[in-house]
């Protein structure tokens, strides 16, 4: 309850400062986003800490975690024309935990992200008084989990400091030549560690935690002036015209969980990279676009894990979908949603006596996201999206991989670059 009137107070304050520093904004300025700023930050976290024993995967458990965050935010950027390049760091307290029953014991099983920092380079583009911008960089985080009640002879519980990597989106709006409000997406996988052996049981056991954040905050930039400058004006103004067709190019990653229902034994997570070609039209009525959108993408998303015998591939996916998007200036900000498929392998080493080593099978199901593309030139656009895919569930039928069915579904999220050509 005190999380919760703590980020409402948070979002009272930032609407009172919102609405009393947009009066300070000349109407018509350009704002230059070079300097050092400094802040606070406030948002929502949700992930998942996957467990198992660190020699040989048996025993996984997944705990689902969510919770409040808050923390402080410093950082410098440096701009050239309507391009800037920068670094920030942020350190925040989080309250995101979970519980679930451990596996292979009576014991109850919690994990709680105690605490998170990043470091990370950015790269955005500027457009009046927004800047729109992708991040990436390292990420470290303090992680607790407990069992209770724990075995005779072990702790009951650990807590490590994590580091991983983290990539995201964002997006910041100047209230005045100083004071800019943010609101940004980020995934974070904070890598793996192992727990002392006497901590849940008499062998080590390996730990994942990962999570998706939302994050909306205030920033005060130091010793900075309104500028205008020929780069940073509207080259293409109101006029810029998003109708016509279009073709190009992607890259990405993508992060989710695929898992064989029936049994937990090999529910895991699944990650990689994506690379695959777009195409699509768009029809825009005054400040309104709508689309048709196409991709399809080699894809290196797995979950194969040491001492597992079962494994799965994603070996490609594509996506049909619409779009409804609303142009400002150079900028075409849209969601989308539509169809997905892709092809899963799964896959047995060794194999069942008598039977195959791997099956692939076409999945179907349903993709959506968010997204914003820049007008670079006339022709060419640059895109940033994020998606969330469910390609469905399918069985792999019994006696081709072994004696039973395997019934697999697949999930997972992706944040994509990509370059179009517009004819």
């Amino acid at each position: 309850m005190r999380i919760r009137f703590s980020i409402l107070a948070f979002s009272c304050l930032l609407l009172m400062n919102t609405a009393s520093l947009a009066q300070e904004t000349k109407p018509n300025s350009t704002v230059n986003w070079t300097g050092v700023y400094g802040g606070v930050l406030a948002g929502y976290v949700k992930g998942k800490n996957r467990s198992a024993q660190a020699a040989t995967g048996s025993f996984p458990t997944e705990i689902s975690v969510s919770g409040a965050a808050m923390g402080a935010t410093i950082g410098a950027n440096y701009q050239f024309g309507q391009f800037v390049l920068g670094a920030e760091g942020d350190i925040a307290w989080s309250g995101a935990t979970g519980r679930a029953d451990c596996t292979g014991s009576v014991a109850s099983c919690s994990a709680t992200h105690e605490w998170m920092g990043t470091l990370r380079a950015r790269m955005g583009v500027a457009v009046d008084k927004f800047l729109i911008y992708g991040t990436a960089g390292a990420a470290v985080g303090g992680v607790r989990g407990d069992a209770f009640p724990g075995t005779i002879g072990t702790t009951g519980t650990d807590a490590q400091t994590f580091i991983g990597w983290t990539a995201g989106l964002g997006a910041e709006y100047a209230l005045s030549e100083n004071w800019r409000t943010k609101i940004a997406y980020s995934y974070t996988d904070f890598g793996l560690r192992n727990s002392p052996s006497n901590s849940f049981g008499t062998t080590s056991f390996s730990h994942q935690p990962a999570s998706h954040a939302i994050k909306s905050g205030l920033n005060y930039a130091f010793e900075v002036s309104s500028y205008e400058s020929d780069a940073a004006t509207d080259r293409f103004g109101p006029e810029m015209n998003w109708s016509g067709f279009y073709a190009g190019v992607l890259t990405g990653y993508g992060a989710g969980d695929i898992a064989v229902e029936g049994t937990t034994l090999f529910t895991r997570g699944q990650k990689g990279a994506l690379v695959g070609v777009t195409l699509g039209g768009n029809h825009q009525i005054d400040q309104f676009v709508l689309g048709l959108e196409g991709d399809v993408a080699w894809s290196g998303l797995h979950d194969r894990f040491p001492a597992k015998p079962l494994a799965h591939d994603m070996t490609w996916v594509a996506t049909l979908r619409g779009r409804v998007g609303f142009v400002l200036s150079d900028l075409l900000f849209f969601g989308t949603a539509g169809i997905a498929a892709g092809d899963i392998r799964s896959s047995f080493d060794p194999a069942f006596t008598g039977y195959t080593d791997s099956d692939t099978r076409t999945h179907m199901g349903w993709t959506a996201g968010l997204g914003a593309e820049y007008a670079v030139f006339e022709n060419v656009r640059l895109k940033a999206e994020y998606s969330y895919t469910d390609l469905g569930r399918m069985s792999v039928p019994v006696g081709v991989l072994g004696p039973g069915s395997l019934p697999t579904s697949s999930t997972f999220h992706a944040v994509k670059l990509g370059v179009n050509y517009a004819f």
